[in-house]
This record gives structure tokens, C-alpha cells and sequence, in this order.
């Protein structure tokens, strides 16, 4: 491991109106100015950059790259990160002492950073930083590495945590089961597919055993990631319905996918926006406008299947599938697409019984609180811990963690209300309503059975059953109210 020198980020220096900072960034020989998100001008020079840097690299070779603003004679470039970062990340970059960082939240800013401009010189002995911090805070260390997909750093962090903590999933207190207490705040940002891996790994790995941070492919399970538009770019062609040639319109996504539609079928639907908000390419396709759009092709494709009948475009949404559900949910609103929302909704409301969990994490990104709330009505009789879907996958592991603390709460108010009745099945040592022998009894005796059939048998024992149902459905749907508020959800 390298050995580095503390340094210590410099003061910036005001000359006039201009924040420059302070050395080496302050040469006037150089020949181009980074300009930070809080004004400061970082001096530096594109041999460093160039060296440093393939995406400075790239940019800088690239033909059609040309500065907005000038300096003086010096080019400026604009960058999101703030000085204190931008400083800190150029001088692992510079020749001299690089720094040591130790503040978690500075160095999860600077490997964004290192990742993003593919600085090689940083990105190394930051993730050195990373693993000495595993020690004493294995969870942020795991939260962190899994936002940059850093699985050495997350497989390290997870053991770590796994050696240190003692935990007990049957504590009616839920800071101490293995959800509870193996949460942070820093976790927000990363997806609840990794806290839900982390949370089966701590309980099922035996020894040494690795943790695999894995994410399914892209196409299968979450919506891509949508990327800027290109327009220089070539573009491809969707595939049918939208390669129709007695389309009118081309609507290309942001990443190059061209969709040839109908205006009138796309009006019919409430899409009049999708026209009137698009940029306008000056190509045209077997002479049809094209439109460029700001949405990927996967979004786009499902948003435009939601509009034309199910007959000749089937929606994938349509058939339960939602990993792009919140994407499509967010065009739609965008463009003003009211009757594609309410479709979307309807859809969600029928799926709810079959796919509790996925409506869940659904209607919660959407913000529908009450499809949230049947759901999570349905999911308090399910083994929470031991479900995967794949919209975990483009969810945040906020909101995950939300859940299965509401499904926490939720388990020990019901066992409560039915004692001494319910007592704790041999299945597992977890208190949880999705194990109490009733449910068993119910599901052979009841299941299938109508009030009506069950009331012509007058089978004292069924007419209790159904009773004892109502009763139950009316404390579960107390339980759930007094758990569940808008804010909670």
C-alpha cells in the first residue's frame, strides 16, 4: 500500500470579481481554467489533464469541442464539483505529495468523481482510503462501494459487519433485528437489490464466505439509464409495431432509437406533448419529421405501447412487468399523458394480489399511497425477508428499509391483538404472522369456499372461520393505518 502525506486543502484568493485558488492552480501559465459550482477558477494545464484524464483526453481531442467562455485568453470549463473536491482530486493528479483522505463523506464526492473523469492516479489510492475505513464503519464503507460498484470494497465491508455485529431478527425492537440495525443513512443512495443482498448474506453466509455484489443486466431488470442526446450520432430502428412505413412522425430517443408513429393514435391518447415539446431534426426520414426526444428507448417504447391498442402493441407493463413502470410514470406525467397515468394506475391496482411486492416499491415511487397500503395489507402474511423482485433493483434502499420496518411493526401488533389464539409456528424462530397455525388451517379448510357456500353448509366450525376472518381483516386494516401514514410511506 502507498504511503501518502496529509495535505490540506488551500484557501482560495480573490482577485477582483474572479476566485482563483491558491497553488499550484493559480499560474497564470496555464492554459485552461476549471470553473467549480461554488466560482472558483482552478488554473491547470492540459499536458496534466490529458495524462491524467482520458475523459479530459477525449474532450480535448475531439474536433467539435470549443470553449463557451473565455477568461482572458484561458478556456473555461464548467464542472459540477465543488472547489474543496475539485482541489483534492487535482492533486493526485499533480506531481508532489497526494493526499490522505479520511472523511467518508469527501471521499465518496472524490471516487465520483475519479469514475467519472477516469482519473486512474485517484481512483486507486482512494479506494485504499475506503478499505481502511471498513474497520470502523463497515456499513457506510459498504453503502459507498456499492454506489460506485467497488465489490472487493463491499465484499470486505459486508464480512467485516457480519464478524462485528450480534443480531436478532426476533427483537420486538426492530433497531436490533439484522434490517434494522444494519442500515444507514449513507444507503439512500444505493439500491434496496444491495441492501436486500447484504441483509441475505449477514443471515445465510456461513464463514468467510464472499458477498456478490451483482446487479441483473439492465434490459431485464431496471430501466436503463437515459443518456444525453446525440444527434450526430447514427440511429436505429425500433421494431413493430413502430417501423411502420405509413407512420408520420419519428420520434428518436435519447439514445438513438428511432419509433415511427401515428400522430392521430398518439393524440387519441392524450400525447398531443410528446410533438409539441421535442426538438426538431433538420434530417427527415423517407421524408418524415423527425422529433428528438430527452427519453430512453426502453421508457419510450413502453410509453408508446401504452397508447396504441393492446391488439397491435402489447405493453409490458400490461403484463405485470415493471422495471420500467416509474420511468414511463415520470414521461407520461411530464408530457401531460393523463390517460396513460390512469391506465398505469388501473393496471397496478389489478397486479396488487399477485405481485404484492412490486406494487409496493411501485406505488411508493409514484407517490400512491393507498395502492401502497393494500399492498403492504397483503405482504404482512408473506415471509418479507425471503422475497426478491427485480424492482428492488431501481428502488432506493431507503425505501426498502422503511418497509421492512413498517412489516416489522406490523407483525408484532397483529401477534398481540390475536393472542392467545396465534401461537408462534416451529417453521421459524422469527415471530410473523405469515407463520401462525391458523393461517394453514385457513388456507386447506377455507380456500375456494364462498360466504355463500359456507353459510348453506351451516358448518359452525367454517361460519367461526369466516368470523374470525372478518375480524381479522378489519384489525389488519387498523393495524396498517396506525403504521402506515402518507409520511411513513
Amino acid at each position: 500500500m502507498s504511503t501518502r502525506s496529509i495535505v490540506t486543502v488551500s484557501s482560495s484568493i480573490r482577485k477582483g470579481n474572479i476566485i482563483v485558488a491558491s497553488e499550484p492552480f493559480d499560474r497564470q501559465a496555464a492554459d485552461v481554467i476549471l470553473r467549480t459550482s461554488d466560482n472558483v477558477h482552478f488554473y491547470v494545464y492540459k499536458t496534466i489533464l490529458l495524462t491524467s484524464s482520458t475523459f479530459f483526453k477525449t474532450m480535448f481531442s475531439s474536433c467539435t469541442w470549443k470553449a463557451e467562455t473565455y477568461h482572458g485568453y484561458h478556456p473555461i470549463i464548467d464542472v459540477p464539483e465543488d472547489s474543496s473536491t475539485l482541489e483534492y482530486l487535482l492533486r493526485f493528479c499533480y506531481p508532489g505529495h497526494s493526499p490522505m483522505i479520511t472523511n467518508l463523506v469527501q471521499l465518496d464526492l472524490l471516487l465520483e468523481a475519479a469514475f467519472k473523469y477516469d482519473i486512474s492516479t485517484a481512483a486507486e489510492p482512494l479506494r485504499e482510503a475506503l478499505q481502511l475505513s471498513v474497520y470502523q464503519n463497515p456499513l457506510r464503507v459498504f453503502a459507498i462501494a456499492c454506489r460506485h460498484k467497488l465489490e472487493e470494497e463491499a465484499d470486505l465491508a459486508a464480512l467485516t459487519w457480519k464478524k462485528q455485529s450480534f443480531l436478532d431478527d426476533t427483537a420486538q425492537d426492530f433497531s436490533r433485528t439484522c434490517a434494522g440495525a444494519s442500515y444507514v443513512s449513507e444507503m439512500a443512495q444505493t439500491s434496496a437489490g444491495a441492501y436486500y443482498r447484504l441483509l441475505s448474506y449477514l443471515r445465510t453466509a456461513r464463514g468467510n464466505a464472499r458477498f456478490q455484489l451483482y446487479e441483473p443486466r439492465p434490459s431485464e431488470t431496471s430501466p436503463p439509464t437515459a443518456e444525453s442526446p446525440q444527434p450526430w450520432s447514427s440511429s436505429s430502428p425500433s421494431h413493430s409495431p413502430f417501423n411502420r412505413a405509413d407512420a408520420d412522425v419519428v420520434l428518436r430517443s435519447s439514445d438513438n432509437v428511432d419509433f415511427r408513429v401515428h400522430t392521430m393514435i398518439l393524440s387519441m391518447a392524450g400525447g398531443e406533448n410528446l410533438f409539441l415539446s421535442q426538438t426538431v431534426q433538420d434530417t427527415t426520414i423517407d421524408g418524415i419529421p423527425v422529433l428528438l426526444t430527452h427519453t430512453d428507448s426502453h421508457v419510450l417504447a413502453e410509453l408508446l405501447r401504452m397508447c396504441y391498442p393492446p391488439s397491435i402493441a402489447n405493453s409490458r407493463i400490461q403484463s405485470h412487468v415493471f422495471h420500467t413502470f416509474k420511468g414511463v410514470f415520470d414521461a407520461a406525467t411530464t408530457y401531460g399523458m393523463t390517460a396513460v397515468v390512469n391506465i398505469m394506475r388501473s393496471i397496478l391496482k389489478r397486479a396488487v394480489r399477485e405481485h404484492p411486492l412490486s406494487v409496493y416499491l411501485v406505488a411508493v415511487t409514484c407517490g400512491w399511497i393507498e395502492e401502497a397500503r393494500v399492498a403492504l395489507e397483503l405482504l404482512v402474511f408473506e415471509p418479507i425477508h425471503e422475497l426478491y423482485v427485480t424492482e428492488l433493483e431501481g428502488v432506493s434502499a431507503d425505501i426498502y428499509h422503511r418497509l421492512l420496518k413498517q412489516h416489522h411493526q406490523l407483525q408484532f401488533t397483529l401477534l398481540k391483538t390475536l393472542e392467545p389464539s396465534v401461537r408462534y409456528s416451529s417453521r421459524s424462530d422469527t415471530p410473523s404472522a405469515a407463520n401462525v397455525p391458523w393461517k394453514d388451517t385457513w388456507l386447506t379448510v377455507y380456500d375456494g369456499i364462498s360466504d355463500t357456500e359456507v353459510g348453506r353448509r351451516r358448518d359452525s366450525h367454517l361460519m367461526d372461520m369466516v368470523k374470525r376472518r372478518r375480524e381479522i381483516q378489519v384489525m389488519l386494516r387498523d393495524a396498517v393505518s396506525n403504521v402506515c401514514t402518507s409520511e411513513s410511506i
